[in-house]
């Protein structure tokens, strides 16, 4: 992977590294977190509460748009590969 600069630098990366760098830029691209799932037509993200006593809660983000779905099946995807 080339990156340019005022000089141009060649710079390798493994594997893990470029999976991490695709992964961080989609999630900045198409307003994703790595956390959110898709349930009952609904964007959701579970999140921890924290008071007495913690607990998971799932938290609806937004409806889900043909965007979400298709961000979703290929972060299904991704998450399949091996790194």
């Amino acid at each position: 992977m080339k990156i340019k600069a005022k000089q141009e630098v060649e710079v390798e990366i493994t594997e893990i590294q470029r999976y991490l760098i695709t992964i961080d830029f989609l999630c900045e691209v198409f307003d994703w977190d790595q956390d959110f799932f898709i349930e009952e037509g609904w964007l959701c993200k579970r999140e921890m509460t924290y008071g007495s006593h913690s607990f998971q809660r799932t938290v609806k983000v937004r409806e889900v748009t043909k965007k979400d779905q298709c961000v979703y099946d290929l972060f299904k995807e991704l998450k399949k590969r091996p790194v």
